[in-house]
Parts: structure tokens; sequence; C-alpha cells
């Protein structure tokens, strides 16, 4: 049980850390009809580049994802496999599992955010897409 625990733990941090990330340090306002936007958060008032602000907010949300996997995983190992029984190299191919993930997780960020679009592309972007106005006169 105190794998679980661990496991539990390791959750209830990283969704405290998301939720810290999100809500105070990354505030970020959306365009709507494009993915776009800027950050306002208290990063933004350090100094910290939009760019690595997005970096750790999306890692902070697959550090979550990770973890819930993590916690799966071990509930999984702990029912099923403890009750069949363990192999001598169980721990091995876990440790291997998790570091593929981890790798697999940080190529597929780093891929995404390799090329991102400088801020005069964007604007020109949003400038294209054609953002329906609304008014309230009838």
């Amino acid at each position: 049980m105190s794998t679980a625990r661990n496991r539990l733990l390791q959750l209830h941090i990283s969704c405290v850390i998301m939720d810290i990330m999100i809500t105070s340090l990354w505030n970020f306002y959306l365009f709507m009809p494009t993915p776009a936007g800027y950050p306002v958060g208290l990063m933004t008032t350090l100094g910290v580049k939009t760019e690595i602000q997005m970096h750790l907010a999306t890692d902070s949300m697959l550090a979550v994802a990770l973890s819930y996997l993590s916690l799966f995983e071990n509930r999984y190992d702990a029912i099923v496999i403890g009750h069949v029984g363990r192999s001598k190299h169980r721990n091995l191919w876990r440790v291997l599992y998790f570091t593929a993930n981890i790798i697999y997780v940080e190529g597929y960020i780093t891929f995404v955010f390799w090329n991102l679009p400088s801020q005069e592309e964007g604007r020109k972007a949003v400038l294209k897409v054609g953002i329906p106005i609304y008014s309230c006169k009838k």
C-alpha cells in the first residue's frame, strides 16, 4: 500500500503544480477563432519568455498525465501481477517503460515547439482568418 501512497502523492503534487502554473503563473488569454494568445501571469511580470512559459505549462499538464499512468500501472502491478507472481526483471521493465514514456512525451513537446512562428507571422495569420464582428444593433 505504501507504493500506492507514493503514486497518489506524486499525482497530487503534479496536479497542484499544474493548477498553480495555469491559474497564477501563466494566465493565458486566447484569441478564439485562432490558436493564438498571450500570457499575462506572474511569469510575464518576472520577464520569462512566452515560449518557455508555454513549454513549462505543457510539461506540467503532461506530468499529470504521466502521474495517472504511473498510478494505474502501479495498481495493475499490485493487483494482477502481484497475484500471478513477478519475474526477476519486472522492475527493470517498469523503469524502461516509464523512461520510454517520458522520452516520448518530451520528444513530442520538443517537436511541437521546434518551429514556432514569430509574433509578426502570428499576427498576420490572425488577421487573415477573418474574425466575425457581432453587433448588438437590430
